[in-house]
């Protein structure tokens, strides 16, 4: 893996396959990231290598529609420590919901997931009304199996916030977190934690960087959303989850602390929110 940004670069500085100062010897968990993504196809073994090799010791992967979760399952049977969830992502929305939700409980119930998800509002897609429709459902679903959301939320905070607190269910994480700081206030008050990607390493991002400077240390997470959503110095190249110790150097940086502290933390806090520690690989779900 080639150097990243040069020496002094805001917001981070690479030193061969991480920050500089980094010892690659604390755990990372990586809490969003499409591993399943074919576009990681041929490639995967390697990539998952290199994660181990900077400190990733698990990847929360979400499937977001129907046709993909038996992809989900398959890469996360493949490869330890990676674990699924299932949902339908605000983007594929479908004219038969009713029959895709069913199937999500199917799902739900038989293969264990660690959370629900992705769901969640994306203003900027259609059939705005639908969404909000299986949203409402993908909340009920969570809370009858007692289980986390993972949410996309994409011009819409609001609305997923009056969502959950219509449905009554409170825990979860709000992906590539984007909102203001009340909104990050809403969502903590009702158990969500915030988990920051690519976006927080760009400067001018200052909005979602004073959120993350300003977050509390028990409710803050870290994704890459691989293979989308690179780092600073990386945009236009597919993202990888190695590429997670940019963010954690952008967190550190701009919350006064390390690199190690810091993936110490959101790796904590990952494992409380997902339970990961209560969980086998080798006894999650059904192969195929």
């Amino acid at each position: 893996m080639s150097p990243g940004p040069a020496p002094g670069a805001d917001p981070y500085r690479w030193q061969g396959d991480g920050p500089a100062g980094y010892s690659g010897q604390v755990e990372i968990i990586d809490a969003h990231v499409h591993f399943d993504d074919p576009r990681f196809d041929g490639r995967r073994r390697g990539l998952w290598e290199e994660a181990r090799n900077v400190g990733v010791r698990a990847m929360v992967v979400p499937g977001v529609a129907t046709p993909d979760w038996p992809r989900t399952r398959t890469v996360c049977a493949l490869f330890p420590s990676c674990h699924p969830c299932y949902g339908i992502h605000p983007w594929h929305v479908r004219q038969h919901a009713e029959r895709e939700l069913a199937l999500l409980e199917e799902w739900v119930a038989r293969e264990r997931p660690v959370a629900v998800g992705e769901c969640g509002l994306d203003r900027l897609r259609p059939a705005f009304e639908r969404q909000v429709e299986l949203f409402r459902a993908q909340i009920a679903l969570a809370r009858a199996h007692a289980l986390p959301l993972v949410i996309h939320a994409v011009r819409a905070l609001d609305e997923v916030i009056a969502e959950l607190r219509r449905g009554g269910h409170h825990e979860g994480m709000v992906h590539a977190f984007a909102g203001s700081r009340e909104q990050a206030r809403r969502l903590l008050d009702l158990g969500f934690a915030l988990s920051f990607g690519g976006a927080v390493t760009r400067e001018r991002n200052t909005r979602v960087r004073g959120v993350a400077a300003w977050a509390p240390d028990d409710a803050i997470l870290v994704e890459t959303d691989a293979p989308d959503l690179p780092p600073e110095g990386r945009r236009g190249e597919l993202n990888r989850p190695a590429w997670i110790t940019g963010v954690l150097a952008t967190l550190a940086l701009l919350r006064d602390g390390t690199v190690e502290a810091l993936a110490h933390r959101t790796a904590g806090n990952a494992r409380r929110l997902f339970r990961l520690d209560a969980r086998d690989h080798s006894s999650r779900g059904s192969s195929l």
